[in-house]
């Protein structure tokens, strides 16, 4: 809930997008094994030369599936977000809708491959522990020791192991309660503390969000910088293929997608470079050498200036930025 205790950036990073959480978890199939696992004496054992660590349970591609779906779900937040102080991803409103839509595609689809594995957890089960006491038989002096450790290190109840869970949630400052107005137990120096506290937090959150307005700008700016070099490179065959002028055309609506913060800057040289550039087809490109030349001109002008303005302080950005919510606390007013 928006209130006017929260600083003015965080007011408009409220109204720009949300934060979101995304975590996946499935069965690793692995067991940390011991020396005396193993039959060996752990008291003999030179940590520094002998480590028996992680070893699989189960095949990896018993797993597969679901290390493919965990890699998918983390790249599409990532393609839609930015890191916002380590602990969650900053979304912006125009990516937010189709985020949440593919996230539930694959929630469905994770949802599926729990039930094809727990359907089949008793035959993978059987099938890894005859492979572990065939290994067993020429790795340990004590195999059936081994194969009783692994056996023990698979759950009973696999389907518990799983889990795809997604959330959305603004971001807010710490409020500055004095629950000793209400709270007769609380004295007045604890709920000075607390009050205290709070307001430390709110002053770091504050400047926290400061800085990451700041990155976010330069991050997209970078990201235009890297693509231009990757587009220059390829075209140093003097190739042009469609595929490359609908990534760099693709790149200019994810940009403006992502610009919560309002880079007008950067977004009108992208805009620039599209009406320039990207009207032409490939294969005009490849008749013609002096179109081909114009259009390494331009990635290099483009290169060159996203470079600049990356290198730029991002503080007045911010600081532009958190108009949004002032203006908000003026309308409010």
């Amino acid at each position: 809930m928006i209130t006017a205790t929260d600083p003015p950036i965080l007011d408009a990073l409220q109204q720009k997008g949300v934060l979101v959480s995304a975590h996946v978890r499935y069965w690793r199939g692995r067991k940390k094994l011991k020396p005396e696992d193993v039959g060996l004496d752990p008291d003999t054992i030179n940590n520094d030369l002998i480590a028996l660590g992680q070893k699989r349970l189960v095949t990896k591609e018993a797993l597969a599936s679901f290390a493919l779906i965990e890699g998918r779900a983390h790249a599409l937040v990532e393609a839609a977000s930015f890191p916002f102080l380590k602990m969650a991803r900053f979304v912006p409103n125009d990516r937010i809708g189709d985020l949440t839509l593919r996230l539930d595609e694959l929630k469905v689809e994770f949802g599926r491959e729990i039930e094809r594995f727990v359907s089949n957890y008793n035959q993978v089960r059987a099938d890894a522990l005859a492979e572990w006491r065939r290994v067993a038989q020429g790795l340990v002096s004590d195999p059936d020791r081994l194969v009783r450790t692994i056996e023990d290190a698979f759950p009973i109840d696999v389907r518990q192991s799983f889990g795809f869970d997604y959330h959305l949630f603004q971001i807010s400052a710490p409020k500055d309660v004095r629950l000793a107005a209400y709270d007769a137990a609380l004295s007045t120096e604890v709920a000075n503390a607390r009050s205290r506290a709070a307001n430390a937090a709110a002053q770091a959150i504050k400047e926290s969000a400061e800085a990451f307005v700041g990155e976010s700008v330069r991050t997209l700016r970078v990201e235009t910088a890297k693509l231009c070099e990757g587009v220059l490179a390829t075209l140093k065959g003097g190739k042009v293929n469609q595929k490359t002028l609908n990534r760099l055309d693709r790149f200019v609506d994810r940009f403006r997608s992502l610009n919560f913060v309002g880079d007008a800057e950067m977004e009108r040289r992208l805009k620039e470079f599209r009406a320039e550039f990207l009207g032409t087809g490939a294969a005009d490109y490849r008749d013609s050498d002096s179109a081909r030349f114009g259009l390494v001109q331009g990635l290099n002008r483009l290169r060159n200036e996203a470079t600049i303005l990356a290198s730029q302080d991002g503080k007045e950005m911010a600081s532009r930025f958190g108009e949004v919510g002032r203006r908000k606390f003026g309308r409010a007013g």
